[in-house]
């Protein structure tokens, strides 16, 4: 069972006048973004604690859609990543012959600066370090060249590619 809620913020803020200091806030404002992906995980922190409070045990999935967030509300005990090693148990497939193919938002180039290296990609879901962390393979597919860098939950995938499970898709 799982909850989805969407928020937009900053509606009432696309409204209001520019002044010429907050040019720059208005125009995020006025394309729907206004929250970046730090603000966003502060705001699942709070909503987490006030669900705990509650004596509710939930998993928070934070998206960006837009300019909206998409908020995906699960038990504890359910995640994308467990969701997945269900299936894998249930159909008796193993997990290491499976491969997901996860879109990134943005890129940046690993240590050694190499078109190849795994560097630090930026997801629309923030548990998408959960999901790139099993023991399955993952195909990150970069963004089209040319495309605007696009907000996200940066993971590094550095911390993922010492066995050639983390792979980066070549597009020339």
């Amino acid at each position: 069972h799982h909850l989805s809620v969407t928020l937009r913020p900053g509606g009432a803020a696309a409204d209001a006048p520019a002044g010429p200091t907050d040019a720059a806030a208005a125009g995020a404002a006025k394309s729907g973004l206004a929250m970046t992906a730090e603000e966003q995980l502060a705001l699942l922190g709070r909503i987490q604690r006030r669900f705990r409070r509650s004596g509710l045990r939930t998993q928070l999935v934070s998206q960006l859609d837009g300019g909206d967030i998409k908020l995906h509300i699960t038990p504890l005990r359910g995640s994308r990543a467990l969701a997945l090693r269900h299936l894998t148990y249930s159909h008796k497939v193993d997990m290491t012959s499976l491969v997901l193919v996860c879109c990134a938002r943005d890129m940046a180039p690993g240590a050694d600066g190499g078109a190849g290296a795994a560097g630090v990609a930026k997801f629309a879901c923030s548990d998408m370090e959960d999901v790139v962390a099993g023991v399955q393979g993952v195909l990150v597919v970069p963004p089209p060249a040319g495309a605007a860098a696009g907000e996200g939950f940066p993971v590094d995938l550095g911390l993922f590619s010492h066995d050639g499970r983390v792979q980066l898709l070549q597009i020339k």
